[in-house]
């Protein structure tokens, strides 16, 4: 009977490179959505506007996750996974640019909703192909590993991006989510699985699924994001069920969500 005994395999839990490649694009999003707090007074001092005019960057970013998302999900619908996380990234590097390089306050804010927009379609398709590539023996190891680098940026990312802001000025700091961005980018398009015509769901079962969730029955839990299993953050306390990857159906119940949320 010993010999009937199995051995584990330790390629068997083994994630995939493109899962590690996610977990950094989650990072820089997260890292950008908070790094602003530590960088008010510079930005303020620059633009000469009022402390409380500068902290409408954060707001206007969270502002952006609730209300774009959702949209710009509808918007990909029909593009293939792959290219969506190309070009969400793509976004979120040209929202960095047009930032880094304005002289207006104003032009900035808008760049923070554009990269905003961006932050929230990544975070929903991510947790889909990461769970995918992962297989189903991996997929809680590879959803756990994105939430992580979540709180990684708010405990690492954000201190760090502060602290670049303060040696190399905020634009510095912009810069290099820039170039970080175009390099995630890069290795996305690369290594991200190809699912072409993998997305069914029609843009009118999303309207509804849409007008499902304004009436307050997608709310459940109240402290997570809905999205694909996206990770929990000041702005991602909403629930969009119109990721390509689930559809309106994702959002009905509780049970539905059982396969997905460990």
């Amino acid at each position: 009977m010993l010999s009937q005994q199995s051995v584990p395999t330790s390629t068997a839990t083994r994630l995939p490179l493109v899962i590690y490649v996610l977990a950094t694009g989650t990072f820089l999003m997260g890292t950008t959505e908070f790094m602003i707090a530590g960088l008010l007074p510079e930005m303020a001092a620059d633009f000469g506007v009022s402390l409380s005019t500068t902290a409408l960057l954060i707001t206007s970013f969270a502002v952006g996750m609730i209300v774009g998302a959702p949209l710009m999900a509808v918007a990909t619908l029909r593009l293939p996974r792959r290219a969506t996380l190309s070009l969400a990234l793509t976004v979120f590097a040209t929202g960095h640019v047009v930032a880094a390089l304005s002289s207006t306050f104003e032009v900035v804010l808008v760049a923070r909703v554009l990269t905003a927009l961006a932050t929230g379609v990544f975070w929903s398709v991510s947790a889909v192909v990461a769970t995918n590539a992962a297989g189903p023996a991996a997929s809680s190891k590879a959803l756990g590993l994105l939430m992580s680098s979540t709180g990684l940026a708010t405990v690492v990312g954000v201190p760090l991006g502060s602290l670049a802001g303060q040696l190399i000025g905020w634009r510095g700091s912009f810069w290099a989510l820039t170039i970080l961005a175009a390099l995630t980018a890069v290795a996305v398009d690369r290594l991200a699985p190809t699912e072409e015509g993998s997305n069914t769901s029609s843009i009118r079962s999303e309207i509804v699924a849409l007008r499902n969730a304004a009436s307050g029955c997608c709310w459940w839990p109240p402290s997570w994001s809905l999205e694909a299993g996206s990770p929990p953050s000041a702005s991602s306390h909403r629930c969009s069920p119109t990721t390509p990857a689930w559809g309106p159906s994702s959002c009905r119940s509780p049970s539905s969500l059982s396969g997905w949320v460990p």
